[in-house]
C-alpha cells in the first residue's frame, strides 16, 4: 500500500484556476492535499466541487486534459469553413453557412454565451426521424427548420 501512495504523490499536480483545488494528470482532484471522491456515471468520472458557493459536478478526465494540454484546441476559421469544407451561405439566414452533407455553421458568432466570439457548428435535434436546427433570421427571431430543407435550397 505504501508504494501506491508514493506513486500518487509523485504525480504532478496543477491548480484549478479560480479555486482552492488541484488536479493531477490522471484526473484525481485534491483539496488541501487530500484526494476527493470521484463518481463513475455514464462511462465518465465526475467529482463534486464547491466553486463560489455553488456545487458543480465536473468531468475530471476532460478537466485534466484541458489543464495539462500545452496547446490550445484548434478553432474554426472562416477560410476553413468556406474553402476546406466548401460551405455556402444560406440566403434566408445570413449568419449561417451549410455544407453539401448538411453541417450548418454560424459565421457571425454571438456576443454572449458558450460560443461567444468564435465560429461554431450548430447543434441538431431529431424530431419524428428528421433533423432540425434553431436558426436566427433577419429580425433576430428563432426559427426551427429542417436541415434537409436548407441543404436543398442552397445546393
Amino acid at each position: 500500500m505504501g508504494d501506491m501512495e508514493n506513486l500518487l504523490e509523485n504525480i504532478e499536480r496543477r491548480p484549478i484556476p479560480k479555486s482552492k483545488y488541484e488536479i493531477d494528470q490522471n484526473g484525481f482532484i485534491y483539496r488541501k492535499g487530500n484526494r476527493l471522491r470521484s463518481h463513475y456515471k455514464n462511462g465518465r468520472w465526475y467529482c463534486n466541487l464547491l466553486l463560489s458557493g455553488k456545487q458543480l459536478m465536473v468531468d475530471t478526465e476532460k478537466l485534466a486534459d484541458l489543464i495539462f494540454s500545452d496547446e490550445d484546441p484548434p478553432e474554426l476559421t472562416r477560410s476553413m469553413i468556406e474553402d476546406q469544407l466548401k460551405a455556402r451561405p444560406v440566403p434566408e439566414y445570413p449568419r449561417y453557412s451549410v455544407t453539401e452533407y448538411g453541417a450548418i455553421y454560424c459565421m457571425q458568432p454571438p456576443k454572449r454565451g458558450p460560443n461567444a466570439g468564435k465560429l461554431y457548428l450548430v447543434s441538431e435535434r431529431t424530431l419524428h426521424g428528421k433533423d432540425y436546427v434553431l436558426l436566427y433570421d433577419y429580425e433576430g427571431c428563432r426559427r426551427s427548420i429542417q436541415v434537409q430543407t436548407i441543404v436543398d435550397s442552397v445546393w
